[in-house]
């Protein structure tokens, strides 16, 4: 691959005002397969998305985003993507914690043709610019890994990037569900919830069915009715509130801020096209004016029988109910809003979900109560220029 290199920092112009933003702009001198991601940008990726959580728009979105507080950018606000034909990945530039002065690249993937090798240049020409902080690359497969490991990469572990999540929310991975194995027939209240298959005990293989029987349980004894439509930007509002309002009220949030969500949550669905999948819901009573923002998903196609889901936000603040609700039950949202959405994802025809992986192990836990299996991702760090 040939790359020119501009390393000249007067090249700068006057309008970049963070460390983000002046790497962002030597990187997309430098290196012509490199632009700033955008919604329209999905024919890029068709030939890339192979059933797994990534790649796709939204979740480039979400890794390389340019909202975050620790790596902003206003002039490629959803990150930028590398795709020459043969090889696609994303490039986010970002700090660890937002106190700590060290700025570092951030590959995800790649995906195609010669994925070693272009990332391997790619980041060379990252050394040349003058970045010397180390650079990490994520969403790798075990043999992925091993490939970079081969030629001087080191684990993540040498070097976390956060000390209690080593791979951010790759640090755990049940995350592949198959639709069949956790829902059955029916809707609504006649939905069949299954047990799952495995070695775990039984309580842990039938919990799903028992909490999404108590929250509708919550909905009947209150004559509330969960209303779910399509995500459009004339939602942005009540859906960064959700998020926001989410973030403030989570106990670990493990490093991360609503911030990292808002490409999501501002992306036009309609410029994404058929692949994005996004959902808003809404907790009713008509007779007496009650209507409550309770779920947020952004999701997309990475087959066409596969969905991934990158933003999965309900509001579990029972504070927020009105006096007039019975409580007993609200805690069930969380997976009964997962498995209203796999219902509707069964009804389009979709086998299978992939939900991410964890930062925690009690996240990791819910996903497996879901069904989820264990698909591992990994993350490697270049050798220090």
């Amino acid at each position: 691959m040939t790359i020119q290199i501009v390393p000249d920092t007067s090249l700068v112009p006057n309008t970049i005002a963070t460390e983000r933003e002046r790497i962002e702009h030597m990187l997309l001198r430098a290196v012509p397969a490199l632009k700033p991601l955008e919604a329209t940008d999905g024919h890029r990726f068709a030939p890339y998305k192979a059933g797994g959580f990534m790649p796709s728009v939204l979740g480039f979105m979400l890794y390389c985003n340019g909202y975050s507080l620790r790596g902003t950018s206003r002039h490629c606000p959803n990150g930028l993507l590398f795709e020459d034909g043969e090889t696609l990945f994303g490039v986010g530039i970002f700090r660890k914690t937002l106190e700590t002065p060290v700025w570092h690249v951030m590959v995800s993937g790649p995906w195609g043709a010669n994925g070693f090798a272009k990332v391997d240049a790619f980041i060379r020409q990252v050394r040349a610019l003058g970045v010397t902080s180390e650079v990490f690359v994520r969403h790798l497969t075990g043999a992925q890994r091993q490939q970079f490991l081969a030629h001087g990469y080191r684990t993540v572990e040498e070097s976390p990037w956060c000390e209690t999540a080593p791979s951010e929310d790759e640090t755990y991975n049940h995350k592949r569900i198959r639709l069949a194995d956790i829902i059955g027939t029916g809707h609504g209240a006649n939905l069949e919830i299954k047990t799952l298959a495995g070695d775990e005990s039984r309580g842990h293989r039938v919990k799903a069915r028992m909490v999404y029987n108590r929250f509708t349980n919550f909905l009947d004894r209150n004559e509330l009715t969960f209303a779910i439509r399509d995500y459009t930007l004339a939602d942005l509002e009540a859906g960064e509130q959700l998020v926001r309002h989410h973030f403030s009220i989570l106990k670990n949030p493990v490093g991360s801020t609503p911030e990292d969500y808002m490409s999501l949550v501002r992306c036009n669905p309609a410029a994404v096209g058929d692949q994005h999948f996004g959902r808003i819901g809404f907790l009713e009573r008509e007779r007496d004016g009650i209507r409550m923002p309770a779920l947020l998903f952004l999701c997309e196609k990475t087959d066409a029988k596969t969905v991934a889901m990158y933003a999965t936000f309900a509001n579990r603040d029972q504070d927020m109910l009105p006096a007039t609700i019975d409580p007993t039950g609200f805690s069930g949202i969380s997976q009964y809003s997962y498995l209203m959405l796999f219902q509707q994802l069964r009804d389009m025809g979709i086998e299978q979900v992939d939900v991410g992986g964890s930062e925690t192990e009690d996240l990791d836990k819910f996903k497996r109560q879901l069904g989820a299996a264990e698909v591992p991702s990994h993350w490697v760090v270049a050798p220090l220029g």
